[in-house]
C-alpha cells in the first residue's frame, strides 16, 4: 500500500486538552463546570459548593485507579460525560511528591524522610516530575476514549530573565516546587495542552482615575509578556468568562475567523457591555485589548 493513500486533508476533530489557570477565586472551577458534560476529579475539595458530578481523590494511587476506571467505562461507551476536569493540577503535583516520599520510606534505606527535599541532588523533585508527566499520558488514554481533558491550576508570579533584555515578571502556571525544580513538569504540561487559558480580574478605573478590580473577569487566550497562554482554535485574544462561548471555539466545528475580524470579536460577542453600570460600560469599551 502506498503511503500516499494515508494522507488526510482538512481539520481533524479530536478531544481537546485544555489548561485553565489563574488566581484564587477568579472562577476557574465554575468556568470548567460549564464545559460539555463535565466530571470532576476533585483533589482539594474545591467543588463542594458547586452542583457538579465529582470523584474525590486524595492520593496518587486513588487518582490512577479513578483514571483507569473512567477509561474503561468511556471505552465501553458507558460513561455519560464528555469532559474530565482535574481540579487542580498543582495539587496533582503534591500527590506525586507525597508518593515519592512514600516509595522512599518503603525502601530498605536507613531512616525515613518527611520532605521531598531530603532526597539529595534534586532526585526527589525529578522523580515527582516523572510521575506527573506519566499522569499526562494516562489523561491521553482517557482522551483516546473520547473525553476532553481540562486541568485547572492556580497561578503565581515569576521573574523572567530574557537574554536579550531586562528582567520582567509574568503570571505562570503554579507547581508547588521551587521554580528551578518545577520546570520539567510545568513545561511538559504546557506542551501537552492544546489550549492554555489565563483567567484574571480586569482592572477598571473610576472617574477619578483610581484603579478598581474584582468586578469584571476575562479569559486571555494568547501569550503575552505578562502571562502564559495559547490556543490553536482562532480564539479572540480576550474573552469573557463564558463557558458556552469558549466551548464553541474549543469543541465545535467552526471556521477560523480572519485576523481583522478576530480583533472585534472579544468586544462585540463575548462581553455584553450593556449589562454593566454606565461608567464600567465605557471602561470596557475602550479597554486596551492585547494585540
Amino acid at each position: 500500500m502506498s503511503l500516499l493513500q494515508n494522507i488526510k486533508r482538512g481539520v481533524q476533530q479530536r478531544p481537546q486538552r485544555v489548561i485553565i489557570y489563574g488566581p484564587e477565586g477568579v472562577g476557574k472551577s465554575t468556568l470548567a463546570a460549564g464545559l460539555p458534560a463535565p466530571l470532576f476529579l476533585d483533589t482539594e475539595e474545591g467543588t463542594q459548593h458547586m452542583n457538579v458530578d465529582r470523584i474525590q481523590v486524595d492520593h496518587y494511587g486513588a487518582m490512577l485507579e479513578a483514571l483507569q476506571d473512567i477509561y474503561k467505562e468511556a471505552r465501553n461507551g458507558n460513561l455519560p460525560y464528555k469532559t474530565l476536569v482535574i481540579d487542580t493540577g498543582d495539587r496533582l503535583w503534591d500527590m506525586c511528591a507525597r508518593q515519592v516520599i512514600r516509595d522512599y520510606n518503603a525502601s530498605p534505606k536507613d531512616g525515613k524522610i518527611s520532605s521531598i527535599e531530603s532526597i539529595g541532588y534534586g532526585k526527589g523533585y525529578a522523580q515527582a516530575s516523572e510521575m506527573f508527566v506519566n499522569l499526562l499520558s494516562v489523561f491521553d488514554n482517557c482522551r483516546s476514549a473520547g473525553l476532553h481533558i481540562a486541568v485547572i491550576c492556580h497561578c503565581r508570579v515569576e521573574t523572567v530573565n530574557p537574554p536579550e533584555g531586562e528582567a520582567y515578571t509574568m503570571y505562570t502556571i503554579k507547581i508547588n516546587a521551587p521554580a528551578k525544580q518545577a520546570i520539567t513538569a510545568k513545561e511538559k504540561l504546557k506542551e501537552w495542552g492544546d489550549a492554555i487559558l489565563f483567567c484574571n480580574y480586569v482592572t477598571t478605573f473610576t472617574d477619578g482615575g483610581k484603579a478598581k478590580g474584582g468586578e469584571l473577569r476575562a479569559v486571555y487566550t494568547e501569550h503575552r509578556a505578562t502571562w502564559e497562554a495559547k490556543n490553536r482554535h482562532g480564539m479572540p485574544a480576550v474573552m469573557a468568562m463564558d463557558a458556552g462561548e469558549i466551548s464553541r471555539f474549543l469543541f465545535a466545528r467552526i471556521p477560523i475567523l480572519p485576523g481583522a475580524l478576530l480583533q472585534l470579536t472579544p468586544l462585540r460577542q463575548t462581553m455584553n457591555r450593556h449589562r454593566l453600570p454606565p461608567h464600567q460600560r465605557e471602561t470596557v469599551r475602550w479597554m486596551p485589548w492585547p494585540r
